[in-house]
């Protein structure tokens, strides 16, 4: 297995990456931000998801009106 955190900070160059890994046999989990602060995709988040076998979205909490807090 592989874990990558703060993936959106590795670039469009973690795709192949993260492909090769998985071609090879390896269980890969990706974590990161999908958005930025003003929703707008925050790459390579939104194309992995595109190829994931599974994607598990996670919301905060807002402290102010107690919904899901999307955008960080």
């Amino acid at each position: 297995m592989v874990a990558i955190d703060e993936a959106q900070f590795f670039g469009p160059g973690l795709l192949p990456v993260v492909g090769r890994l998985a071609d090879r046999g390896l269980v890969v989990i990706v974590a990161g931000l999908d958005v930025t602060f003003d929703g707008d995709p925050f790459e390579p988040l939104p194309s992995l998801m595109a190829l994931a076998e599974r994607v598990d979205k996670l919301t905060a909490i807002c402290l102010v009106c107690g919904e899901d807090a999307v955008f960080h």
